[in-house]
């Protein structure tokens, strides 16, 4: 069995969250009804990104309703983020 080393000092960074929401969602809507923080281009990708101004990270949002969270440190500003971008998202769900 291997032996076990101390890891060094380390510093998060950066966690990923996923997830999803119990509906699907009009990804057209969500970024004509919130053009300042959302951007979409379906040629491009197929997830709408959310980034609201002094809430840390982003939402991707898919049509699904699954999304990935990135960009936070810490459970708190994922709860943060989604406390603040999902009643938009809810908002165009069909």
């Amino acid at each position: 069995m291997a032996e076990c080393r101390k890891v060094p000092d380390y510093e998060i960074v950066n966690i990923v969250s996923k997830g999803a929401f119990p509906f699907e969602v009009s990804l057209s809507k969500l970024y004509s009804d919130n053009p300042r923080c959302c951007s979409y281009d379906k040629k491009r990708f197929p997830a709408a990104r959310l980034q609201v101004e002094n809430v840390k990270g982003k939402l991707m949002v898919f049509s699904t309703g699954k999304f990935v969270v990135m960009g936070v440190v810490s459970r708190h500003e994922t709860s943060s983020l989604l406390a603040v971008c999902g009643p938009m998202v809810r908002e165009c769900s069909t």
